[in-house]
């Protein structure tokens, strides 16, 4: 081929220096190895630069390089497939195994905060049934409590009555006890009355603009919210009709007599309202 001999005796040095071209190329070219010239747009590419630069024609080389590649397509082909095919197959091991380094042990990061959360979960709801349940019994014995201490007793439609325990109390007030003498407090206006019995001091009080009767049989005091009331025994009638409270002290014979502030408190032991 004239053309290319023209070409070698200039050299692939010299070819190099003027076109720039890469000297492999053009060593690759002068040589025809074909087989290192894969990319045949490339290769074009660089027999016009020759062409150009030079004045000859390769098109007899040309000629040979597609008969050359025609001839080994198919096993080029099959050869870059296996390639390939083992290059993916690497690929995808490798990418596999680095996303197992990342994932397990992400995986293992999710498994305990789920355990750790649900174990702090758990803890809390026991703890707060715990306490649920112990708010529920305090409440019940505080309930217990307060209806052991303060047990409303309707008398009547304006009369309401608070009573401390007392397993040695005698009769009820308003029931029919058995009486050395009668007392009665009649009220001219809602008034509050507070009763302490003196045998045990238990304590009573309740607002009322009804008559109440009184129970002769145990010793105690009364102190009114007021005087405007009157206190009625079969004989006498006690009461001053003021703002002003009333005290007095029933014995143990169930008379009954008004009572200073000073003596009120002595007969109680210091106890008041």
């Amino acid at each position: 081929m004239e053309e290319l001999d023209k070409l070698k005796a200039i050299g692939a040095r010299e070819i190099a220096k003027t076109t720039h071209m890469a000297l492999n190329k053009i060593t690759d070219i002068l040589d025809c190895n074909y087989g290192n010239l894969k990319d045949r747009v490339t290769t074009i590419g660089l027999l016009k630069i020759l062409e150009r630069e030079y004045g000859v024609s390769l098109e007899i080389w040309l000629l040979e390089y597609d008969a050359y590649w025609s001839n080994n397509s198919k096993e080029d082909d099959e050869f870059n497939k296996l390639i390939n095919f083992k290059i993916m197959h690497e690929t995808t091991q490798d990418g596999d195994t680095k996303k197992m380094v990342v994932v397990v042990p992400f995986l293992l990061v999710l498994i305990g905060i789920v355990f750790y959360l649900y174990s702090s979960f758990s803890s809390v709801s026991e703890n707060l049934a715990n306490e649920t349940s112990k708010m529920e019994t305090n409440v019940e014995d505080d309930v217990e409590i307060v209806s052991k201490e303060e047990t409303p007793k309707v008398v009547d439609s304006n009369i309401t009555i608070t009573t401390t325990p007392d397993s040695s109390a005698s009769s009820p007030i308003n029931e029919d006890p058995q009486v050395v003498e009668t007392i009665q407090i009649k009220p001219l206006e809602n008034v509050w009355i507070g009763i302490i019995y003196l045998d045990n001091k238990q304590k009573i009080s309740l607002v009322t603009d009804k008559p109440l009767d009184i129970d002769t049989n145990r010793e105690q005091t009364i102190i009114t919210g007021h005087g405007m009331i009157e206190v009625q025994t079969k004989d006498k009638n006690l009461g001053n009709k003021t703002a002003d409270k009333m005290r007095f002290y029933v014995d143990k014979n169930g008379n009954i007599q008004e009572i200073t502030s000073q003596e009120y408190s002595s007969y109680n032991g210091g106890i008041g309202w």
